[in-house]
């Protein structure tokens, strides 16, 4: 089994620690506003609020493929 270790030099790097510690975090709020304009874009009656959501997820999208990060 591989194991990988990260160190950080406290409190210099107290914040990039506390950014890894919640990176999950980070990842379950993307996917919920996700999961919240596809909701928009999938139920809605309302033609402004479905072009709305459809470019702000698409927008979103770009952004974790530039980020080369993955919600998966």
């Amino acid at each position: 089994m591989a194991q990988a270790v990260i160190t950080f030099t406290l409190p210099e790097e107290q914040s990039e620690f506390t950014d890894a510690v919640h990176a999950s975090d980070w990842k379950m709020v993307v996917w919920d506003m996700k999961q919240e304009l596809r909701k928009y874009w999938k139920y809605s009656e309302d033609e402004h609020e479905i072009k709305l959501a459809t470019k702000l997820s698409e927008h979103l999208n770009d952004l974790l493929n530039d980020y080369g990060v993955s919600l998966d």
